[in-house]
């Protein structure tokens, strides 16, 4: 079939490995895990923190949904929180992304960006008719605005921000459990001439995430908010391991302590994705999910490329396959059966194919392994230390590369395409098929 058209008339996003933004989306396109996430559901639905009641019980554990990198992690997660539907108006759905955030405050602080719109609303709106414990709403925004101008244009906090309230006000606090917490953490007080001066300092990750916890009391108390289902996808992203100074587990244990601050609070439940190797590490999450319990065939990959292409040509005369059914099959025992390495790889190879090739005939093995050694060639020109390694590696018959050392794989094009971090261990990266395929049989299927 001659080329009429370019891949942008399938959408740019055919076979991309991030899962869909909306949720009507991610569900059509999950395959072969539907009962993994009806039965998540389940469990998650039947220990929830609906009306703040589990809270008055005990501890609570944020939930993790875990696996493999580029295991499906992500859109399982994004599948679970589309079956949770708006309760009457008073239940709400958070998902931040903890990828390459730096830091835990980060992560934290856009959370409460959102809780802070949802108060201010509830504030502004209703403060004349429906006002939940005045004194306490009052001295919750001044805290709240206080707190809000850490996070000024380049992120730079200040040391201290004074925030000025009426005696009245802080002398009633006392009987607000909550908000007289934050206040006997946060800041230093001083009373002159009928008003109160609270000096607050820049916030920790984890009471930034007790400022969170208290606007959900704060909205609760108002009848506006009976649950806040959280999820943070990629906790173990957060900062990468560079060498044995720089491991980014202190900065990754931050983000689970705050995490673990948030979930305790009443009406909030936490959900996470992560490797195994970073639930080893903390112990106060509960598994929800461990996708290696999980594995998907070569049937259900087929599937997936089956049902993206279908969704995507919709209607339209265009073609309807990319790769042949024995490519496609050998490009999904390559991925080693994770669906977010077959479509990564998917996605690179139907560029080529869509919008440079003029020829629309479904592609063979040949032509599939041929695109990944060029693409591996160019790799090459920009990481010359990563190639030499990995090659390196396969020539010695190792599945894996140890960084321990330094990390020669994070943030070149290498990563999350010829190697990926391991499931059990931060400071290994596993070499898959295809890279292993592609350099010991060099131009054998051209």
């Amino acid at each position: 079939m001659a080329r009429t058209t370019d891949k942008a008339d399938y959408g740019l996003d055919v076979f991309r490995a991030e899962p869909p933004e909306d949720d009507a989306t991610a569900v059509k396109l999950m395959v072969g895990r539907d009962e993994v996430v009806k039965r998540a559901y389940q469990d998650l639905r039947r220990g929830w923190d609906k009306g703040g009641r589990k809270a008055k019980r005990g501890r609570k554990h944020p939930w993790l949904i875990e696996g493999e990198t580029r295991s499906g992690k992500s859109h399982l997660a994004r599948c679970l929180f589309a079956r949770f539907k708006d309760d009457g108006g008073k239940c709400r759905k958070i998902q931040v992304p903890a990828r390459a955030r730096g830091d835990a405050v980060t992560v934290i602080h856009s959370i409460f960006e959102l809780l802070r719109d949802e108060f201010f609303a509830y504030y502004n709106n209703e403060l004349s008719t429906n006002l939940v414990g005045q004194a306490y709403s009052e001295l919750t925004c001044a805290v709240i605005s206080g707190f809000d101008s850490f996070f000024g244009p380049g992120g730079v906090p200040a040391e201290n921000v004074k925030v000025t309230t009426s005696r009245e006000t802080t002398d009633t606090m006392g009987t607000e459990a909550a908000i007289f917490h934050l206040a006997a953490k946060f800041q230093q007080s001083s009373k002159a001439a009928g008003a109160t001066e609270l000096t607050l300092r820049p916030p920790s990750p984890v009471l930034l995430a007790e400022v969170c916890g208290t606007i959900v009391d704060t909205l609760h108390r108002a009848g506006l908010l009976d649950h806040l289902l959280i999820l943070v996808d990629d906790v173990d992203l957060l900062a990468p391991y560079e060498d044995p100074e720089h491991t980014g587990r202190a900065t990754q244990a931050h983000l689970a302590a705050a995490l673990c601050e948030l979930h305790r609070a009443p009406c909030v439940d936490v959900v996470v994705t992560g490797r195994s190797w970073y639930a080893i590490l903390q112990k106060e999450f509960t598994s929800l999910v461990d996708l290696v319990d999980a594995p998907m065939t070569v049937a259900q990959l087929a599937e997936v490329h089956d049902r993206r292409l279908k969704m995507a040509v919709g209607r339209r005369s265009l073609p309807k396959e990319f790769l042949e059914l024995g490519a496609l099959e050998e490009a999904a025992t390559l991925s080693s059966f994770l669906p977010g390495v077959f479509l990564q790889h998917l996605d690179a190879a139907f560029t080529q194919w869509g919008r440079e090739e003029d020829d629309w005939t479904p592609r063979s093995l040949a032509w599939y392994l041929d695109f990944w050694r060029r693409r591996w060639d160019a790799y090459r020109e920009f990481a010359p230390v990563a190639a030499e390694r990995l090659a390196a590696a396969v020539a010695a018959g190792e599945l894996v590369v140890d960084v321990t050392d330094g990390n020669f794989v994070a943030d070149t094009r290498f990563d999350n395409v010829f190697a990926f971090q391991s499931y059990w261990n931060e400071k290994m990266y596993t070499i898959p098929p295809l890279a292993r395929r592609i350099l010991i049989e060099p131009g054998a299927e051209a």
